[in-house]
């Protein structure tokens, strides 16, 4: 088997890919931060109101367990769309990265 190598690895797209990964990951700015602290209050709060709805939902609005379970999924899958609109939205396309969306 014979491989042709026409370009050295640091050349490569997924070379680029790993340097814009890890500078990202040391250059951690001020939204950045925003957003770990409040990822540190919202998502331990979801948690605590699916627990509620879970325990709730049957005892107080007469669902069925699966019915109150199939809610609950839904308010958490909804929760961690809206956490992730929170994730600099507008930065990244100011710097006009073609790598990042």
């Amino acid at each position: 088997m014979r491989v042709r190598v026409e370009k050295a690895f640091e050349d490569t797209v997924l070379a680029r890919v790993i340097r814009e990964v890890e500078e990202a990951q040391q250059n951690r700015g001020a939204a950045q931060c925003l957003a770990d602290k409040f990822a540190g209050c919202y998502t331990p709060f979801m948690i605590a109101v699916a627990i509620l709805m879970t325990v709730l939902g049957p005892l107080t609005f007469g669902l069925t367990f699966a019915e109150a379970f199939y809610r609950v999924l839904v308010v958490l899958i909804v929760s961690c769309s809206c956490a992730l609109v929170f994730v600099r939205p507008g930065e990244r396309r100011v710097r006009g990265d073609p790598l990042r969306p």
